[in-house]
């Protein structure tokens, strides 16, 4: 039998995908489900990386 998960789950994913503008101009940002957004990357890709190293960390 698999025991039920206790507490609250947290959902991870693609939230939003957003453009923040700063000093140096706008900078592509993806917040996930559980809250957290990234930081100021110069592109898209970066922002895909820093999501999915966050989504691996979320896993461990």
């Amino acid at each position: 039998m698999t025991p039920k998960p206790t507490g609250k789950v947290i959902e991870h994913g693609i939230g939003e995908a957003v453009y923040s503008n700063s000093p140096t101009g706008f900078h592509p940002i993806l917040r996930c489900l559980c809250g957290w957004s990234g930081s100021h990357a110069y592109n898209w890709e970066e922002a895909g990386a820093d999501l999915d190293d966050h989504l691996k960390e979320s896993r461990k």
